[in-house]
Formats: C-alpha cells, structure tokens, sequence
C-alpha cells in the first residue's frame, strides 16, 4: 500500500489510520476500492534474501493480516501487508530430526569412549 504526497509525515499518519480499518488480506482490494489516493500492487510470495534490511525488519516485526509500519520514500510512505510467513527450503528438517541427530551423535561418542576405556582395561594375555 503506497501514499504519493508532498508531505512524508502526512503519508506516514494516513497509513498508521489506514492500518487501523483495514481487516485482512482477503478484503484490502474491497477496502481500498473507494481511496483512489491510494496506490496498492500484489507482491506475490518474496524471499527474505530479496528485500532490504529495513523491509525486512518490518515485515518480521508484523503479525499477519496486519498493515506493517510505514517506510519513508522520496515520494511518500509504503507499507506492507503480511498475509502470511513460511520457512520455506530444500530439506530444512523438523525439531524432531535435529532432536533425534543429536541424540544419535551423543550415544556414537559415548559407545567411542566406552570401547576406547574397555581396552585401556583390556588384558592381554599371550600363550
């Protein structure tokens, strides 16, 4: 959602009111029909390694279905509409299987040192 004015204070206080009516992603086109001084586009799904720090902060800082803080522009304010966050990956695995990697990587290290103390124990005898 983007305000073009003059005044970057006047746009910034439009957008903190605007996110106060504003209900959820499935009706901000219906919401904004009538305010033709306001601009908004669909940015689709984004990757956190496309936006800029200040974009992202803001957008990790927003719940969803809620009108982000606005961002100064040379021209005016934006803000972002989070309708929703996914981590989203090749292979990125659950709690579960970090549990259970780790869990296997501590009992391989204690069956290593119990081995290693049975033959320092160990005697040896030759006939």
């Amino acid at each position: 959602v983007r305000i073009d004015n003059e005044d970057i204070n006047t746009s910034k206080t439009q957008l903190i009111e605007l996110s106060k009516t504003l209900k959820s992603c499935d009706t901000l086109k219906s919401d904004l029909k009538s305010r033709k001084e306001i601009n908004h586009a669909d940015m689709g799904e984004l990757k956190a390694s496309e936006l800029t720090d200040e974009i992202l902060a803001v957008i990790t800082d927003t719940e969803i279905n809620t009108l982000g803080a606005p961002i100064e522009l040379p021209t005016g304010a934006v803000s972002i509409m989070v309708c929703s966050k996914e981590i989203t990956g090749s292979d990125i695995p659950t709690r579960e299987a970090i549990e259970d990697r780790l869990m296997d990587q501590q009992l391989a290290q204690a069956s290593k040192r119990h081995l290693r103390d049975l033959r320092r124990q160990a005697t040896i005898v030759v006939r």
